[in-house]
């Protein structure tokens, strides 16, 4: 999203790109792109371009290994999802026809994320190390982008897919559950604004379910399955069928509705009086497979929704400040 104009710090930017970028632990991604979080280092320039990245004289491919959370909970101090930011950065500016920007640089103004549980202590550091180089020069898929970074923002996971979504929900006390890759999210809002004390974190999401799926099939039935199997799956819903892995495989995906359901319990939520309104990839599959309370749920099941939101937060944030200004 482009802002014509803005005034910041008594200096006035033109033509201001607004990229909002979601770090999630099984996917990247930007208003327009979503890909794997995975990056892993080459040791020389390859011929083949295609998802490399250049920074520092280091080149940098996005078909590498998985960044593990486990090596990476603090974003703040974490190099690999700083390069993935780069490439993501540069996945959208081409989508804006900003290809290849060496010379006059692109000015912007990144919007990012983080979940409820590490918002507070990982805020300031994670705005630090995404604006440790203000002036930005590195190229993806051999195109070069000289970026003028002018300003980080961080917000809080999940609110920001909520207020990406053109439906109303800023009105009474709603719980948001993401259901990410590596974690489940609940929120509790009251008129559009976060419990903070209330707000709760699963530290097991779509990526061990798909994991467990995968070692169920290999121990009950001798045979392997792959993860886009279960992701069609997933989008197809439930529906008879005399396939045994399939049966399987949808009995599975039921009982993991049925968890999630089960730890809003736990944590004392009263899931049969109060509207849910679920997000993140593992929507989907509590849309499809879910049965409690489905009469006051609600799906976001966009997985680009909170890169989305941060971008719709950065604006509102825009506008008001230069109403204030006037």
């Amino acid at each position: 999203m482009a802002a014509t104009q803005i005034t910041l710090n008594g200096k006035i930017y033109g033509n201001v790109e607004v990229v909002g970028i979601d770090h999630g632990y099984k996917n990247m991604k930007t208003r327009g792109s979503i890909y794997p979080t995975a990056i892993s280092p080459l040791t020389m320039r390859p011929d083949d371009l295609t998802d490399i990245l250049e920074f520092e004289r280091k080149h940098y491919t996005l078909m590498g290994e998985r960044v593990l959370s486990v090596d990476n909970r603090d974003k703040s101090d974490s190099k690999e999802f700083y390069l993935l930011t780069l490439s993501s950065l540069a996945k959208e500016l081409s989508l804006r026809k900003h290809t290849g920007t060496k010379g006059k640089p692109v000015n912007v103004i990144l919007a990012a994320g983080l979940p409820c549980k590490w918002y507070e202590n990982q805020k300031e550091g994670f705005q630090k190390k995404l604006m440790s180089h203000p002036l930005l020069e590195f190229s993806f898929e051999g195109n070069a982008y000289h970026v003028n970074l002018i300003k980080t923002s961080i917000y809080m996971q999940g609110v920001a897919a909520m207020v990406s979504d053109k439906r109303e929900y800023m009105t009474g006390y709603k719980i948001i559950v993401d259901i990410g890759g590596e974690t489940i999210d609940i929120i509790p809002i009251e008129n559009g604004k976060v419990i903070r004390g209330e707000c709760r974190i699963v530290p097991s999401a779509t990526i061990a379910l798909m994991h467990s799926i995968i070692e169920g099939v290999e121990t009950e039935f001798y045979e392997t399955v792959r993860e886009q199997e279960i992701i069609d799956i997933i989008k197809r819903g439930k529906r008879q069928s005399e396939d045994k892995i399939d049966k399987y495989i949808q009995g599975r995906l039921c009982g993991y509705c049925e968890e999630v359901l089960r730890h809003l319990k736990e944590f004392g939520f009263n899931t049969s009086r109060s509207d849910i309104l679920y997000e993140g990839g593992g929507a989907t599959i509590i849309k499809n497979f879910g049965r409690g309370n489905m009469g006051r749920s609600f799906f976001i099941t966009d997985l680009c929704a909170n890169a989305k939101g941060y971008e719709v937060l950065e604006f509102l944030k825009i506008r008001r400040d230069e109403k204030a200004r006037q």
